[in-house]
C-alpha cells in the first residue's frame, strides 16, 4: 500500500498525536489521515481505548467490521482482559503500532499477536 517506513522508530508517548512521538490510536489517525485523507475522531488516550472499541462496535454508520484483515484495517488487540491495543493493517500479513515495549514505531507479523487480536475494523465516511 504506502510507505511508512519514516515512522518506524518514532517513540511511544501516552496520549501523542504526533510531531515526534505517537501513542497507538494517535498512530492508527496518523496513518488514516496519510493513506486515505481521513481525519478520524480522536477518542483520547491509551487508557480508553474500551471507549474506543465501543464506538467503533456501536457507530456502524462509520466503522466496518470485517471478516478478515485487509490493508487499511485497525485491529483491536486485547491485552490482559481488555482491549487496550490498536493497530494498522499494512499488508495480509504485516502491521504498525506502537506501545510503551516497543521502542517506538514497529512493523510486525500479525501472527506475533494471533491470539489477541479481536477484530478488524475499517472507517468510512
Amino acid at each position: 500500500m504506502y510507505d511508512h517506513s519514516d515512522l518506524i522508530g518514532t517513540p511511544f508517548q501516552y496520549k501523542a498525536r504526533g510531531e515526534g512521538a505517537y501513542d497507538c490510536y494517535g498512530l492508527i489517525m496518523e496513518l488514516y489521515r496519510r493513506d486515505f485523507g481521513i481525519e478520524l475522531p480522536d477518542y483520547g488516550s491509551t487508557e480508553d481505548v474500551g471507549l474506543a472499541q465501543a464506538r467503533m462496535v456501536t457507530a456502524s454508520h462509520s466503522w466496518k467490521r470485517l471478516d478478515h484483515p485487509e490493508v487499511g484495517a485497525v485491529m483491536l488487540i486485547k491485552c490482559g482482559r481488555f482491549v487496550r491495543h490498536v493497530g494498522y493493517v499494512v499488508e495480509d500479513d504485516m502491521f504498525y503500532h506502537t506501545w510503551e515495549k516497543s521502542g517506538g514505531v514497529v512493523c510486525e507479523p500479525l501472527d506475533v499477536w494471533k491470539g489477541k487480536i479481536i477484530g478488524f475494523y475499517k472507517y468510512e465516511q
